[in-house]
């Protein structure tokens, strides 16, 4: 069994509406869908680290606090394991597409607008975890 570490980030604002980024029409999979900010961990990395550094990649701003909503594991139907840990965060700055070629559009969202949405399989599951679908 192979285990692998991710990390998904929840940016809200302070009108309680939620960034997500649709994916890209040429990404490898999930096309066009809209996900939250995450990634893998790198090696040696903590989930916390992760997140700050993802959101940084992504949305090219800081993360300015950082609250766990959720820890768990599951199975990707491939043989591995995922350790995942999902934050919800503030930001400083205005965030924007660092990575044009992955991210088409991203766009602020109220929290009964996201069960009308095409999301990926694991923002999807997050929601879900959280109760906001």
């Amino acid at each position: 069994m192979e285990y692998k570490k991710a990390v998904g980030v929840i940016i809200e604002n302070d009108n309680e509406e939620i960034l997500l980024m649709q994916r890209g029409e040429s990404t490898d999979h999930d096309n066009l869908k809209w996900e939250n900010c995450g990634g893998r961990l790198e090696e040696d990395e903590s989930f916390e680290a992760a997140a700050k550094r993802e959101v940084l990649e992504e949305l090219g701003v800081q993360v300015a606090n950082l609250l766990e909503v959720l820890d768990y594991n599951s199975e990707d139907g491939t043989g591995r394991i995922w350790h995942s840990k999902v934050f919800e965060v503030k930001i400083i700055g205005e965030p924007q597409i660092m990575e044009k070629d992955l991210c088409k559009e991203i766009r602020w969202f109220k929290r009964e607008e996201l069960r009308n949405l095409d999301l990926t399989i694991y923002t999807k599951s997050d929601f879900d975890r959280l109760k906001w679908l």
